[in-house]
């Protein structure tokens, strides 16, 4: 029972440090900046050799707003292959299709992440999504969004008990699970409250955020 909890623990508290300890910074930098993914940048995530099955060549294309728009979906190749680090592109010509990316984000998702192997704590899988808006280099807003399988792998010479931000964990294997691209000459999200809400009084009410006046308060005030 100590192992398992043991394991549960460590699991969290290296989806924790993934998360929030800055090191999913440089992937999404890397798309941020349009880079064949996860590019150079991404190298201390990353054994020098990885296994990788990456997204089938051929998208699925589907016609959508009565033709202004378009959505493309890759789903994941039949083949599983070694390869250096150096030769990876994991998203191929997608981030072509962007002039540019607007805050992207890598975050682990769904399904919950597990160790691999009954008994230890040195191989762990988790799922990226990977997602951001922006636009296309002929003025269409787009979107893409995707999930790559993940297994990470810590060294032997790895102290397993040291605090997880101080392990050196890499990814040894990315698999492709699916991805979406969708275009649209019109925008992708529209302002609709003055239709929801069609009450002037309401509708001020609904777009004002105590939160942020208690904090601005706060901020030029002071607390008495």
């Amino acid at each position: 029972m100590d192992e398992v909890v043991a394991r549960m623990n460590a699991s969290e508290s290296l989806v924790q440090d993934l998360q929030r300890g800055g090191r999913m910074t440089p992937l999404k930098t890397a798309l941020a900046n349009l880079e064949d993914w996860p590019s150079d940048l991404g190298r201390p995530l990353f054994a020098d050799r990885v296994v990788v099955r990456g997204f089938g060549a051929q998208p699925k294309r589907e016609a959508i707003n009565d033709g202004a728009g378009e959505r493309l979906s890759w789903g994941p190749s039949e083949v599983e292959v070694e390869t250096a680090f150096d030769d990876l592109s994991l998203l191929g010509g997608l981030l072509d299709r962007f002039a540019w990316l607007d805050q992207p984000k890598v975050k682990i998702h769904l399904p919950v992440p597990r160790w691999l192997g009954p008994e230890g704590r040195r191989s762990w899988r988790c799922t990226l999504k990977l997602s951001g808006h922006g636009e296309t280099p002929d003025g269409r807003t787009a979107y893409f969004k995707g999930w790559i399988e993940t297994d990470w792998l810590l060294a032997a010479d790895q102290d397993l008990e040291a605090p997880v931000a101080e392990q050196d964990w890499r990814i040894v294997r990315l698999a492709a699970r699916k991805l979406e691209f969708t275009a649209n000459e019109l925008p992708l999200f529209t302002e609709e409250l003055d239709r929801a809400v069609p009450n002037a009084d309401d509708r001020e009410r609904a777009r004002r955020s105590l939160h942020e006046e208690m904090v601005v308060e706060f901020l030029t005030k002071g607390r008495d």
